[in-house]
């Protein structure tokens, strides 16, 4: 008798298939049909996926649901006898239940609780106030008050002192007035004069610079000797230094840096990508360009003619 399992594969024969080709188009592993085509139907997944995988092949070669749907009712009546055999029955147990309410309601019981719950609520509330009391009285208690409370006897030190005995007046000496100086008229007060500032203080801060970035430089700013900023300067920060006397800015891209010198604005130091260096002094910028050094020409050596003889 031919299975259902051969019958597919004499039709996908007849029919020029491969069974890489049904893969591809199903998605169905390849030895999942050759399984199906020997009858193996323990090496699929479950019966579930033998079913599924039955249909699907059988419509791809076009046959007709009563091939084999006698296949599929015999695996779901082996998939319910395996059920039923794997399935045992449950030990019987004496499970013991407390037992039912009655229904019944005692009242004189039920009022006694709400009693007691009652007043551990009245307990709790008196004992927090009577802690939250102690607690005010703590805080507002002046120091005196508290010393009296601990016994503390606080005396008046002055209380001890004792007083001098008072001399026997004797009458006084009769002495005659002497006679009033001559009161000086006074010096007319002259307003002092307003303090003049320091030459130092006036010096201070003599020298205001401002550096906005366009594009990004490094720069050095060095003011009587002491160095103020020594990094670069990012595209779009400004930055704004004072210093007193004497000021020198060295710039590694001279077109890089918009400067601003005392509130007035100072021309590029040069153009982009240069170096230069700027002196800022309380007569005005002074842009130094650093001279070009022209390499020295050695001259090569002529060799000489060897005279013939």
């Amino acid at each position: 008798m031919t299975t259902l399992g051969q019958r597919l594969r004499a039709e996908r024969e007849k029919r020029g298939l491969t069974i890489d080709k049904l893969a591809a188009e199903t998605r169905i592993h390849a030895r999942h049909f050759e399984a199906i085509e020997e009858d193996r139907t323990a090496d699929l997944p479950s019966g579930f996926f033998y079913r599924s995988f039955v249909r699907q092949y059988a419509r791809l070669l076009d046959l007709p649901e009563s091939d084999y749907q006698p296949a599929i009712q015999r695996s779901l009546d082996d998939e319910a006898r395996d059920m039923d055999s794997r399935t045992t029955a449950l030990p019987q147990r004496n499970i013991e239940l407390p037992p039912m309410p009655t229904g019944r309601f005692n009242a004189g019981l039920e009022v006694r609780r709400w009693l007691i719950r009652l007043a551990a609520l009245v307990l709790v509330i008196a004992g927090s106030s009577g802690l939250y009391y102690l607690y005010q009285q703590w805080r507002t208690a002046p120091p005196a008050t508290m010393a009296e409370q601990a016994g503390a006897v606080i005396s008046d030190p002055r209380s001890e002192i004792q007083q001098p005995a008072k001399p026997v007046s004797e009458p006084p000496a009769q002495t005659t007035p002497a006679s009033p100086a001559p009161v000086q008229p006074a010096a007319e007060s002259t307003p002092a004069a307003p303090p003049q500032p320091s030459p130092d203080a006036a010096a201070s801060a003599a020298l205001r610079l401002t550096l906005v970035a366009s594009a990004d430089t490094w720069l050095q700013l060095t003011s009587d000797g002491r160095v103020l900023y020594s990094d670069v300067l990012r595209t779009g920060q400004a930055r704004t230094f004072s210093g007193n006397n004497f000021m020198r800015l060295r710039l590694g891209n001279a077109g890089g840096v918009s400067m601003e010198f005392n509130g007035a604005a100072v021309p590029p130091a040069g153009p982009i990508g240069h170096v230069r260096t700027v002196e800022f002094t309380a007569d005005g910028a002074r842009v130094i360009t650093p001279p070009i050094v022209k390499p020295e020409m050695t001259p090569l050596p002529v060799p000489r003619q060897e005279q013939q003889d």
